[in-house]
């Protein structure tokens, strides 16, 4: 009766100690103590605790010891003076040995160190007269990310299951602590390097606006279909007059015909020759005759950007210098020939928009097959949150055919509780025709089994700017939450 009521003051007493030592380490991951600060002092402490030789922690990508304590002065003496390995080179090789079975999260247990361990690791260890060792992993998932080793010199040692599962615990939260450790190292690496990358880009952009708002001429981009994407005014006096109205729309929506057909044609050249055309021509302003020069270069798949120049004044002095009757001659055959080609391009401007539809047909067929092979699922939606496109990933996702959701909302697919938070959500976004992105949100598969979903969408505009509804993507982050929970 007396043992077992002693072995009960040992067992409190051990979790008691644990418990002290659990809550040092988790101030480590709530930031008050520094893990490499909190080492010696668990060290020490086990060491006086379980009055063993010494206690030894390292991680496996720091072969040195973070921690060390040893008492044995004599022993460590002895072996400096005859130049054997010390003791952390014993236990690192010891657990390079033992790696696989720490791995599974099993402690090597050695009561008595002869006849137990491998030939070579007896040479390393006689020296120090080892007669007990316990060695700890300190895992954390699958990763075995180091161990915490006591080991008892001189004196013969047992270990018992209190001391084992006393230690294992500690070890336990210290890979805890050690992962919190490097993962809040990474994220600070990933900021700071963020933070750089961000400051460049601003720096860039601050570089490029100085020197597009230093550039005196006009500056517009245009796609390969001859629509408006952006552009910046001339400092003063433009040849060519644009507003932001235009963006969006045809050259020949805001262009003298001759010219919007010059510039589309050249447009095609570029992207296809992927080399700088340059154009001149002659446009007529405020009933006066003035000069452009467009230089068209390839600034990306299906775009251009076009620099206009006035070069009234150099045409003039050419126009002087040269033989005026040849090079008025010239420009009569240069605007004869602009203008059967704007005569060309009238007649076939009911086949071209034929042709603008077909590639925009084209287009949407190639945006088609992209969302197909999409490992996320694709999705339309009306201004009412009907569903009226989804791609072929909701089979993988859900269960579902595209089909079967075509017609319903995503509220169908939810239980009523996660139904009413995520309408509420959804609704304060629609208010305000904005975009969302990051909503996790829970749904019914087909199975009637629960998938965590993490859903982003733009809203969508017609042509009149009237909100139509959102176009979006939903991915499965289920293994992810569970992993967090």
């Amino acid at each position: 009766m007396e043992s077992s009521t002693g072995h009960q003051r040992v067992d409190y007493h051990l979790l008691k100690v644990q418990a002290e030592m659990i809550n040092q380490i988790a101030q480590v991951t709530r930031g008050t103590l520094v893990l490499n600060e909190l080492l010696p002092t668990i060290a020490n402490q086990l060491h006086q605790i379980l009055q063993v030789s010494g206690c030894l922690m390292f991680p496996t990508h720091d072969p040195p010891a973070m921690a060390t304590h040893q008492v044995s002065f004599p022993i460590t003496q002895s072996v400096e003076s005859t130049g054997e390995p010390c003791l952390i080179e014993v236990f690192r090789h010891l657990f390079q040995s033992y790696h696989s079975w720490l791995a599974q999260g099993k402690p090597l247990i050695i009561p008595e160190s002869e006849g137990k361990l491998p030939p070579e690791l007896k040479e390393l260890t006689y020296p120090c007269d080892l007669r007990a060792i316990m060695m700890v992993p300190l895992l954390h998932g699958q990763s075995c990310l180091g161990s915490m080793t006591l080991y008892q010199c001189v004196h013969e040692r047992e270990w018992t299951v209190q001391e084992i599962a006393f230690i294992r615990g500690i070890a336990d939260h210290f890979a805890i602590a050690l992962t919190h450790q490097e993962l809040e190292q990474l994220y600070q690496k990933q900021s700071q390097e963020l933070k750089q990358k961000e400051s460049a880009l601003k720096v860039s952009e601050a570089r490029n606006r100085a020197l597009l708002e230093a550039i005196p001429d006009v500056i517009f981009r245009v796609n390969r279909d001859g629509f408006y994407l952006d552009w910046k005014a001339a400092i003063e006096n433009p040849v060519l007059f644009l507003t932001n109205n235009c963006i969006g729309k045809h050259l020949h929506n805001c262009l003298p015909t001759e010219v919007a057909g010059l510039i589309w044609e050249h447009v095609e050249i570029a992207l296809e020759s992927d080399e700088m055309q340059v154009i001149e021509s002659p446009v007529r302003q405020d009933g006066k005759l003035r000069y452009f020069e467009a230089r068209i270069v390839k600034s990306g798949l299906d775009e251009v950007a076009v620099i206009v120049q006035d070069i009234t004044e150099r045409i003039e002095a050419r126009l002087t210098l040269a033989q005026v009757n040849d090079a008025l001659e010239v420009r009569v055959q240069q605007r004869t020939a602009a203008l059967r080609k704007a005569n060309q391009a009238l007649k076939g401007e009911i086949i071209e928009r034929q042709k603008a539809e077909e590639q925009l047909r084209q287009s949407e067929e190639r945006f088609r097959n992209v969302v197909e092979i999409s490992s996320n699922w694709m999705w339309e939606m009306d201004e009412n949150a009907v569903y009226t496109y989804a791609s072929p990933k909701i089979w993988d996702l859900l269960g579902y055919e595209p089909s079967e959701v075509v017609g319903k909302t995503p509220f169908d697919l939810m239980l009523k509780e996660e139904a009413k938070r995520v309408m509420e959500i959804l609704a304060s976004f629609t208010v305000l025709k904005q975009p969302f992105s990051n909503l996790e949100n829970t749904r019914i598969n087909k199975n009637r089994q629960l998938v965590v979903l993490e859903t982003s969408g733009v809203p969508i505009f017609d042509r009149l700017g009237k909100f139509c509804g959102y176009r979006g993507v939903d991915r499965d982050i289920t293994k992810r939450k569970q992993t967090e929970v």
